[in-house]
């Protein structure tokens, strides 16, 4: 299941654990990782073609799996109902674009069995995504370009009159 965050928001992840005859596995042992990979919007319906990602081509993705480079992992055990809680921190201000968080969780009961569970979350960088449309995608150096701008929810809905500081980066390859 999927849920959505801001960047700073605390995500709570809950394994429950039973047995297929009923009854809770209590004091199991529990292993649970987070991972992350770069999220791209994409929830936008209007018309046109927007970027809304603030992509940079020199992030790090060493270490990515299937489901993203290893945030963070730990080891606990199931209270007497057979559930787990771990809270993560929703931080992903060390990268640049929003992250989608894979959660796994493994619990071991007392006759060694495993079973596992994942779930997702996408962490937004914050509360609104800018999308950028240039009117012309080849331009004249020393000439007007113009940009068309918009300002979306995390659900991709416009919300107009936003104060927004643009801040412009040349890269050069």
């Amino acid at each position: 299941n999927e849920s959505d965050y801001i960047q700073g928001d605390t995500i709570q992840a809950v394994a429950e654990a039973s047995y297929f005859f009923g009854g809770p596995v209590s004091n199991a042992a529990v292993t649970w990782r987070v991972l992350r990979q770069p999220y791209t919007f994409d929830r936008w319906q209007g018309e046109g073609y927007y970027s809304f990602t603030d992509y940079d081509p020199f992030e790090e993705s060493f270490g990515m799996t299937a489901f993203g480079e290893l945030v963070t992992e730990g080891r606990g055990k199931t209270n007497a109902q057979g559930q787990f809680t771990v809270e993560i921190p929703a931080d992903i201000s060390k990268w640049v674009q929003s992250q989608t968080y894979t959660i796994e969780m493994s619990v071991v009961d007392v006759n060694n069995q495993e079973t596992s569970a994942r779930s997702s979350a996408v962490i937004h960088k914050g509360a609104f995504y800018i999308g950028l449309s240039p009117v012309a995608y080849v331009g004249t150096a020393g000439e007007r370009q113009d940009v068309r701008v918009i300002t979306v929810d995390t659900q991709g809905m416009t919300h107009t009159q936003q104060t927004l500081d643009v801040v412009f980066y040349q890269h050069e390859w």
